[in-house]
């Protein structure tokens, strides 16, 4: 029997919490690995069929006192909310948890790089730079009670669990962390013996500016739908060849730019964003599930829409945020508390997530709002708003009021609007319409359309 091993449960577990935690709290960015300040060294271990990069400074982010004080604050307002929820005081106190949990100190994780093909299976992996030991490895396995099959690829010991997933040791303390084909291709590169990703995902990496997170990104088509039947018309993504970003310290926190095929591609792409924002917006202003206790968390998140920017240049357009890292993460913090905690306690509904698509008839004067999909929802709560409204022969409606198309579900006993249900309204060319879902005091547009004269 081989002596105990580190498990790839343990391990991979921590290291895919952390990496978690990095990719929501915007952990990475610069620590001048290789003499640049920008992390840009380390897509040195990326093998050459990636099509999308993230690197992580997961120590810069857990030293920087801004980050750690806005996540505190908002662990306060979460417990404080919510009459306390069972979780950590602090981060410091989650750190420790994790520690106790798996064996190994996060502190000790340092950096990190996630890659992959997307839209391919099982194609994702990383490599870490940590302070961890092969025994530190070996002493976690331990306590997990569980253990790896011990292994080598071209001289490099490879540790792989039952399901085939696998951890290569590339020096003490670095680790490549993925499928078999994944580590075997970073042993690789790292041996020299197989060439680091190159091409249009490297070019838009080296294009991203230093920071907390650095990613960077190609667009394959089948990724994006032919068509949209939403309120946006998301196939105007299929303009996108590529995309890349961070997350950093100064006056702009978040910023992403995506490279179209042309400036017409790129004008399409930013205005289905800025309707997106604007969407947005509303919803945020009309909900009420956060309850009293979340104002908070309504006026951040304003906040960060209120000071998103989109702007064009050639085939270019760049999203970017102001404000500093540790509102990123308290915003960040704020949506996983709101939706996830339930933050508020509120016991109104939700409002309900559901596409719906309209079809013009400009020789019938009528529009037709379709529900394409989502949650089903109940018809007394659905209102038909805005203006061009005219008579109609056929129509369902030719005026404003509560939904009256076909209602195909029932909720709470009550008819109720699902997938394939319509309705059908006079409708002139230059008018604007909304649909509104409405319960008591809450409200919310949830798809919104307007003529081709408006």
């Amino acid at each position: 029997m081989p002596e105990p091993t580190p498990s790839r449960r343990t391990v991979l577990k921590t290291g895919a919490t952390l990496g978690g935690l990095a990719a929501a709290g915007g952990l990475s960015g610069c620590l001048g690995i290789l003499g640049d300040g920008s992390g840009g060294g380390r897509i040195e271990a990326v093998p050459a069929d990636a099509t999308t990069v993230l690197y992580a400074d997961v120590s810069g982010f857990l030293n920087d006192e801004t980050v750690r004080e806005s996540v505190n604050e908002q662990i306060d307002t979460f417990a404080s909310a919510t009459g306390g929820s069972g979780g950590p005081d602090s981060i410091e106190d989650a750190l420790d948890e994790i520690e106790s949990e798996t064996g190994l100190d996060p502190r000790g994780l340092n950096e990190l790089i996630t890659f992959g093909e997307a839209g391919a299976s099982d194609s994702f992996g990383a490599v870490v730079w940590t302070d961890w030991s092969e025994d530190d490895l070996t002493d976690a396995a331990e306590e997990g009670a569980a253990d790896l099959d011990e292994g080598s690829y071209e001289g490099t010991t490879i540790y792989e669990g039952d399901d085939g997933d696998l951890i290569g040791v590339l020096e003490d303390g670095t680790y490549a962390i993925g499928s078999e084909d994944i580590v075997e291709a970073t042993v690789d590169v790292h041996n020299g013996d197989a060439d680091p990703v190159g091409g249009e995902v490297r070019s838009a990496y080296e294009n991203a500016r230093d920071g907390y997170l650095r990613f960077a990104f190609t667009v394959s088509d089948e990724l994006v739908p032919a068509e949209s039947s939403g309120q946006f018309d998301i196939s105007v993504f299929e303009n996108v060849e590529s995309g890349y970003g961070s997350i950093a310290a100064g006056d702009t926190a978040f910023q992403v730019t995506l490279t179209t095929d042309d400036a017409d591609g790129a004008e399409n792409v930013a205005d289905v964003i800025e309707g997106g924002l604007t969407t947005l917006e509303n919803q945020i202003e009309s909900e009420s599930s956060f309850g009293p206790s979340g104002e908070e968390i309504v006026d951040r998140l304003l906040e960060a829409v209120e000071s998103t920017e989109v702007s064009q240049d050639g085939a270019e357009v760049t999203v970017s945020t102001a404000g500093d890292v540790g509102t990123v993460v308290a915003i960040v913090a704020a949506v996983v508390g709101s939706f996830v905690l339930g933050l508020g306690g509120s016991t109104e509904r939700p409002t309900p997530v559901a596409s719906f698509s309209f079809e013009y008839d400009s020789s019938a004067e009528t529009v037709t709002i379709t529900h394409d999909g989502g949650d089903t929802i109940a018809a007394a709560n659905l209102y038909v708003r805005g203006t061009g409204f005219t008579s109609a022969s056929g129509a369902d409606m030719t005026g404003p009021g509560r939904w009256r198309g076909s209602t195909s579900s029932r909720t709470d006993g009550e008819p109720a609007v699902a997938a394939g249900d319509r309705v059908t309204v006079g409708f002139r060319s230059d008018g604007e319409i909304r649909l509104v879902w409405q319960d008591g005091d809450s409200a919310a547009t949830l798809a919104a359309y307007e003529g081709p004269d408006a």
